[in-house]
Order: structure tokens, then C-alpha cells, then sequence
């Protein structure tokens, strides 16, 4: 086969950190049997294969240009006369690559489907035509009426939540809780890529997992966000742990899981849903992706159930059944606290507590006295990123509330210039 694959993903071979370790292309795909073409920024360089031949690899300066990519791309596709793969586990990527296969007739998901798993009005009018709860919502526009916007303000009441339809990782995502916070949020409405949705109290549940090419789900792991990642992104820190296999929500969740999975159409791909768990035990829908999670979600998947997502995804890909006959169940969790929103700052007091808290087996916390810059995305390197695995439950819980206690993080204001 001749496959091109995008890598915006660096690797830390001569340090501590973690990022990006369980991203293997090599491992992934046989090299001396397909030839790979890799396409990588500055950034992602350290993280493809260090035995590509220079010409199979195509340096560009960012990701941030579509049509630039897409030029590249085609360019490329006209170079080797036929591409049988385009793989890239950014979600950024996931429309641009769509296109690109419907045009070049190259399989995997194509436009409708990836819009199912990308576009979160279009995947709400899905689920919820399959009879499960979702937010009521309100596809916003620049030709919408204040009227129409004030008669589905009348029907669900404050707060609600206005976010972008293609958005990640909260960016974008506002919190309203009257008519003046309303009115300069529409203002912002410029694009068809925008909603109104009901903001439904309850606990926030992400599960993990993977569903074949008959759509069938074959691996699932339920998990409640501590905080969210709304919270982390004004100040307050996150992560998550494992549900217990015993506890009735972890069956519940999965169940709802696969249906939503079901109604969506979804094949062949890894994916990260939302869910909110109400006071009333109302399970209520809120968002999915085809692909794996961000932040240090896949490693704590990966260290309790022996599951890498990323060799699953690659392997569905490649048209081969992922391997899962020998999953683990171990409970685990993570923990993430940022940086101050002023960078860059020199570190003061960053609080380790690798070899003191039982179950706490990997942490990345800046050195005392090293500058730290603007960080890029939830996988950089971070005030705190700490990592908690074991066979039992409540050892888990008990280490994650120490750390969320104790942690503390100091830093030294620099000028920016």
C-alpha cells in the first residue's frame, strides 16, 4: 500500500516526559511492506519513524493551513499515481482528510460520517432520533431571529451552554446565564457553526473505546470526569478515573454508549464519548468523537486495561482486527493542573509526589527554577500532569484527593518579550 500519514506529534526520547509515547508508526505498520509517506511540522519531526528515507518525508511549517495541506496532499497523491490510506490522529485533520477521500476514492470515513462524529448539531439530530436523551439545542446562524433565540431561551431557561459545532476540547464553549451575556454571544455568530444547547446538571462521564467495521462495539471503559475540561480552561484542575466494572453505572454507561455508537453509524474507528449522568440517574448524551481522546486519557487507558487505542485505530485502518484478547481491568486515573494564563513564568514550587502517594506511578511537574512558555494543547507539558494506577479502587480514589489537596505550583512572572 502507499499511505500518507500527518504527524503534528513530538516525542521526548532523551527525557522524562511522556507525551506522545504511545504514537509508535514503526509498531504500527510494517515499513519493509508499504511505503510510507510522513508529512510533519517542526514539532511532530521527533516523532516520525528516525529510519524514514528523506524522500518519503514532506517538512511543512504548521498544520494551521488547510489548503496549503491540501495542496501538499494532492500533490503528493499525483506523485505516486494512487494512495491507499491517508491516516491522521488529529481531529483537525478529520474533514480535510474526508474530502480528500471521496475525491481520491482512497478508504475510510468520508464526508457524512466523519460530519456525524465531528459536527455536534448533526450528531445530536442522530441520537436523538434514535429515542435517547439529548439536550434540547438550537443550531444558531447569522440568519436567526432574536425572536426565534428568545422563544428557546423561554422554553429551557438559564444557564445554557453556546459552543462551536466543530469544536474540541471546550475551546470556544461559554457558559450563559442571562439576556446580556446571550446577546454578546450572538454577536459572535458569524458562520453556521454555532448552537445553543440546555445546560443539564449532573455528573460529566467520558467512555473510551473501540467499534469495528460492522459497527459493532468491541471495548468499552466508562470514566467521570473530576471537574471538566470547561473548568480546566478557567483555572480549575481535571482529570478522571475509571468506573469500577461492579458499580451499575459502568454497565448503564456502556449500554448507552453502544446505542448512541448504533444511531450513529459509526465503523471502523476509535471514539471518546460525553455523557451527563442527572441528580435523577437520567443518562443524557452530549458529545462524541471518532477518535482517541486527548490529554492523558489513552494512557490511563492503556495502563489499566493494556489497550493501546492508537495501534487499535491504526490496525482498523490497515483493514486488520485489533487485538484485544487479553484486556486487563485495573483502576486508574489522572490528574491535570495548568499554568497561569500569563506566559512565560520561571517556576518556583512545583509539588512531586512520585515515591510518596501509593498507586501514583508517573508524574511530569516543571523543574523548580525552568521557564515555562506557552504551552500547546492539553499534552504539553503542564503545572502538574500525574498518572494513578492499581488493582483497587478506593486506593486510586484515595491517592487522587491527596494530590488534589496538596498539590501546589508557584511561579515568577516574565516579560513576555
Amino acid at each position: 500500500m502507499n499511505i500518507i500519514i500527518l504527524n503534528p506529534f513530538n516525542k521526548f526520547p532523551d527525557s522524562e516526559r511522556w507525551d506522545f509515547e504511545l504514537i509508535n508508526y514503526d509498531d504500527f505498520i510494517d515499513h519493509t511492506v508499504h511505503h510510507v509517506t510522513y508529512i510533519a511540522d517542526d514539532r511532530g519531526l521527533s516523532g516520525v519513524p528516525s529510519n524514514v528515507h528523506p524522500h518519503q518525508l514532506i517538512k511543512i511549517e504548521n498544520f494551521g493551513q488547510n489548503n496549503e495541506l491540501k495542496h501538499i496532499i494532492e500533490n503528493e497523491i499525483t506523485r505516486l499515481g494512487k494512495v491507499d490510506r491517508l491516516i491522521s490522529f488529529s481531529e483537525n485533520h478529520m474533514d480535510l482528510l474526508a474530502e480528500l477521500r471521496e475525491a481520491h476514492d482512497i478508504p475510510g470515513p468520508d464526508i457524512a460520517e466523519t460530519l456525524r462524529a465531528r459536527d455536534k448539531v448533526v450528531m445530536k439530530q442522530y441520537v436523538g432520533d434514535a429515542g435517547l436523551r439529548i439536550p434540547y439545542f438550537m443550531h444558531l446562524h447569522p440568519q436567526i431571529t432574536r425572536e426565534e433565540v428568545t422563544d428557546f431561551v423561554a422554553k429551557t431557561g438559564y444557564p445554557l451552554i453556546f459552543k462551536p459545532t466543530n469544536g474540541a476540547s471546550s475551546i470556544g464553549v461559554q457558559k450563559l446565564t442571562n439576556d446580556a451575556e446571550l446577546t454578546a454571544a450572538l454577536a459572535l455568530v458569524d458562520s453556521e457553526n454555532w448552537e445553543l444547547e440546555e445546560f443539564v446538571e449532573g455528573k460529566v462521564l467520558h467512555i473510551d473505546g473501540i467499534v469495528d467495521a460492522a459497527g459493532k462495539v468491541q471495548f468499552c471503559i466508562p470514566s467521570v470526569y473530576i471537574n471538566t475540561l470547561f473548568d480546566y480552561l478557567r483555572g480549575t484542575p481535571t482529570g478522571s478515573y475509571i468506573i469500577e466494572p461492579n458499580d451499575p453505572l459502568y454497565q448503564q454507561a456502556n449500554a448507552f454508549t453502544e446505542a448512541c455508537i448504533t444511531a450513529l453509524h459509526l465503523s471502523a474507528c476509535p471514539f471518546h464519548l460525553e455523557l451527563i449522568v442527572t441528580p435523577e440517574n437520567e443518562l443524557v448524551f452530549l458529545e462524541t468523537a471518532a477518535r482517541v481522546a486527548g490529554a492523558d486519557i489513552p494512557y490511563m487507558i492503556a495502563d489499566c486495561t493494556g489497550v493501546n487505542l492508537f495501534a487499535a485505530w491504526t490496525a482498523m485502518i490497515m483493514g486488520e482486527q485489533p487485538n484485544l484478547t487479553q484486556v486487563e481491568h485495573k483502576s486508574g486515573g489522572w490528574l491535570l493542573f495548568g499554568l497561569p494564563p500569563e506566559l512565560p513564568v520561571k517556576v518556583a514550587k512545583a509539588t512531586p509526589f512520585k515515591g510518596k502517594v501509593d498507586t501514583l506511578y508517573n508524574e511530569l511537574v516543571p523543574e523548580i527554577g525552568s521557564i515555562v512558555t506557552k504551552p500547546r494543547g492539553y499534552c504539553a507539558l503542564q503545572a502538574g500532569r500525574f498518572l494513578f494506577a492499581d488493582n483497587e479502587f478506593e486506593n486510586v480514589q484515595n491517592a487522587m484527593e491527596y494530590v488534589l489537596q496538596h498539590f501546589e505550583f508557584n511561579a515568577e512572572e516574565l516579560n513576555a518579550s
